[in-house]
């Protein structure tokens, strides 16, 4: 059968390696929890071996009539394209820019600060540097870059952050808002319209598609071969 023909390939130095390797991995090289491990499962080492020499075999055989045999030519993957580009658009995007505060102490002082982040904002949309302020003032990893996230989807965003970047034009800064932890100011710098991507930016994303549909068609065509071919006997 094939898995007799495949196991009759796989060195038994290949089995052991792996095995070492699971035990340097899972285990820190502690055989003696390895040991302890399978025996909670009541498992023995030799069955566990067995079964890892199995999952190696089948895998194997998996590559050797599925994995191999997957052939996509670039013309099918063109023709998908062509067929299929409104499919292939990329979202739409914002380029922002973030002051984040984190709330601290009591009420009182979140009062005051509030109060004062409040004042800032109010200076920085009558002109002042939201860049400079930003590296002054804000608390999150984006602060020495100026508060600057580049080009995102704003459905990265928490929700109540993504539809406020949503309502924001190029050059307007939104207005302060406030969560249970923190103080949040957005500022959208430019916008980017949803486009269909080129070719090229779409090509491994068929790729991939195109391969994991011939994978699926090759492999129930082995599964339906190896059940045509098992021997089944029933036993009183």
């Amino acid at each position: 059968t094939d898995s007799k023909n495949q196991e009759k390939k796989i060195p038994e130095q290949y089995i052991d390696e792996r095995i070492e390797s699971i035990i340097q991995d899972s285990f820190k090289g502690d055989r003696l929890a390895v040991i302890a491990a399978l025996e909670k499962d009541g498992l023995t080492f030799d069955e566990w071996r067995n079964e890892i020499k199995n999952q190696i075999i089948v895998a194997a055989m998996r590559r050797s009539n599925v994995e191999q045999n997957i052939k996509v030519s670039p013309q099918a993957v063109r023709d998908v394209y062509d067929k299929n580009s409104e499919k292939y658009r990329l979202p739409a995007k914002i380029r922002l820019g973030m002051i984040v505060i984190r709330k601290a102490g009591t009420d009182e002082e979140t009062t005051k600060k509030r109060a004062e982040i409040l004042s800032l904002i109010g200076k920085i949309k009558q002109g002042g540097d939201f860049a400079a302020l930003a590296k002054e003032i804000s608390q999150d990893d984006k602060a020495e870059d100026g508060g600057d996230w580049g080009w995102i989807e704003p459905s990265i965003l928490r929700e109540d952050l993504a539809k406020a970047a949503e309502r924001l034009e190029p050059g307007q800064i939104g207005d302060v808002i406030e969560t249970d932890d923190e103080f949040y100011v957005m500022k959208c710098e430019d916008r980017k319209a949803g486009e269909i991507a080129s070719f090229e930016e779409s090509q491994p994303r068929i790729e991939r598609q195109l391969k994991q549909e011939q994978g699926k068609i090759l492999y129930d065509a082995w599964i339906g071969r190896l059940k045509k071919s098992a021997s089944i006997k029933a036993f009183d």
